[in-house]
Formats: C-alpha cells, sequence, structure tokens
C-alpha cells in the first residue's frame, strides 16, 4: 500500500487546526462575561453568514451550500426554540435539519464544483413540493383532509411541470376572449409580426383584412 503524499492532507489542515484551537478555547478558556453572553447566539450567525459571504465572493459553490444550510437550519431552530425547547415546532425543525443539513451537503460533494454562479448546479436545490405548510399550527394531515392542499404530485416525472393534483386536475377549462377594435389595433403588429416569421399567411391575413 502506497503512502500519501503530504501534499493531499494540505486542504483539510487549516480547518483542522481552527476546529481544534476553538474546542481548547471553549473548554479550557474562560466564561464569558455577561456583557458577551449573546455572541454564544449572534457569534454563530456571524460566522455563517461571513462563511457563506466569502464563499460568494471566491465563487465557491460547495462551501456556499454548506454555509448556508447551515445558516437556515440553525435560524430555524433557533425561532422554533422561541416557542419552547419541548415543542413540537422544535424538534421538528431539529429532526429536519439532522436529516436535510447533510443531504445537502452530500449532494453538493457529489456534483462537481463550478461556482456559486452556474446555475445549473443549483437546480437539485429547487425540491419538487406537494404541499407547503407554514406553522406549527398546520398538520399535515389538516392538510391533506380539510383545508384542500394537495399532497399528490403526478407521476413519471410530470411534477417537473405540473403541480398537485387537485379536483381542478381532473376539470376541462376552456378560454374565452373578446377584442374590440382599440384591442385589435394593438395586437395586430405582434401577429403580423409572429405570423411572417413562422410562415403562417392565414394568421397575418386574419387580422389585415378587418
Amino acid at each position: 500500500m502506497r503512502a500519501l503524499p503530504a501534499a493531499e492532507f494540505r486542504p483539510v489542515i487549516a480547518p483542522v487546526a481552527i476546529i481544534a484551537i476553538a474546542a481548547l478555547a471553549l473548554w479550557f478558556g474562560p466564561a464569558l462575561p455577561a456583557s458577551l453572553a449573546g455572541l454564544k447566539e449572534f457569534g454563530a450567525y456571524f460566522v455563517l453568514l461571513a462563511g457563506a459571504g466569502v464563499s460568494l465572493w471566491f465563487n465557491r459553490g460547495r462551501a456556499f451550500v454548506a454555509a448556508g444550510s447551515l445558516l437556515l437550519a440553525y435560524a430555524g431552530y433557533d425561532y422554533a426554540l422561541g416557542l419552547g425547547a419541548d415543542s413540537f415546532a422544535a424538534r421538528a425543525v431539529y429532526a429536519a435539519a439532522a436529516v436535510l443539513v447533510p443531504l445537502n451537503v452530500l449532494v453538493a460533494l457529489l456534483l462537481p464544483e463550478r461556482g456559486v454562479s452556474y446555475h445549473g448546479d443549483h437546480r437539485w436545490l429547487f425540491i419538487v413540493a406537494g404541499e407547503i405548510l407554514l406553522g406549527p399550527s398546520t398538520p399535515f394531515s389538516a392538510g391533506n383532509y380539510a383545508i384542500g392542499v394537495p399532497a399528490a404530485l403526478p407521476t413519471n416525472q410530470a411534477a417537473r411541470a405540473a403541480s398537485g393534483i387537485t379536483v381542478l386536475s381532473f376539470l376541462k377549462a376552456s378560454s374565452v376572449a373578446m377584442l374590440d377594435e382599440q384591442g385589435l389595433a394593438k395586437v395586430r403588429p405582434v401577429v403580423e409580426q409572429l405570423g411572417t416569421y413562422e410562415g403562417f399567411p392565414a394568421h397575418v391575413l386574419a387580422v389585415t383584412g378587418r
């Protein structure tokens, strides 16, 4: 088995050193004075915002996803704690963060690093959602049974372009439109230009003949 060269460990030296120093300072360092007690809460916001800002500045997509995921998870859990540490909201946010944050980072690491500005790498962020329930007083069962929020999605990858299935999905709709002379005059140049470009002379004659 060949020995790994030292150069392969260089990218992790600085992060490991920073984490080790921070852990030693937290373990052996003095307690914060009362005037700086807020650093325990707002210090995390500062560090995560700084990490997201640095990754955005240097166009590092993976680091930006990791910092952004941690920031959103921390902010959501901090808000949920305000509703009570033993509340359903706090437990639900904690469970969601414990699953989604590692998942976001894992997917980001599986994708090639092309930078934050490459929009193609962000398509996986737009998870198709059948329902979005806001607030601790909106359980999924109320959405499914009482308030009409659709949870079922169309199959065969049609959910990428179609909404959740409701009663409206099985109703047929007809379009009804009417133009007066002034309205037709306003749209006539558009119809003429598009009809000429697409090679449909009958479409053009339908407006020019009136």
